[in-house]
């Protein structure tokens, strides 16, 4: 959803919010670009264009779970371990469900590649047993 409007008044009305918060906010934003820095102390690095010139675009964002941490433990082909990390015969793993591809932490679409490798690991292992 994306909703467009020549002042910030009908961007509100548009988008179903209070037009005094979104003005509000709006004013708070391009005060924390002149700053360089949020009312709260944030950085700004790369939000530095202050929003001032109609037309005024907003879209929904909702916040999800991206993708967690942790997960059926695998080894490099594809085999789920145990809790002694020996493989389990006949149980493959891959995507989302394995866990310690990663590490701590994984920068976003990662898990296409996780999934695509791990996945084709996973199938050609399998195809042998």
């Amino acid at each position: 959803m994306a909703w467009k409007g020549e002042t910030l008044e009908e961007l509100a009305g548009k988008m179903g919010v209070p037009a005094d918060n979104l003005i509000r906010t709006v004013e708070d934003y391009n005060e924390g670009v002149r700053l360089g820095k949020d009312r709260l102390g944030k950085k700004i690095h790369s939000l530095t264009l202050p929003i001032a010139h109609p037309p005024f675009w907003a879209c929904y964002a909702g916040m999800t779970v991206h993708y967690t941490e942790g997960g059926i433990a695998i080894d490099e082909k594809a085999r789920v371990l145990n809790k002694k990390n020996q493989p389990i015969d006949g149980l493959y793993a891959a995507g989302t469900i394995t866990g310690n591809v990663h590490g701590k932490n994984r920068l976003g679409a990662n898990g296409l590649a996780d999934a695509i490798v791990f996945g084709r690991i996973a199938g050609r292992q399998a195809a042998k047993n």
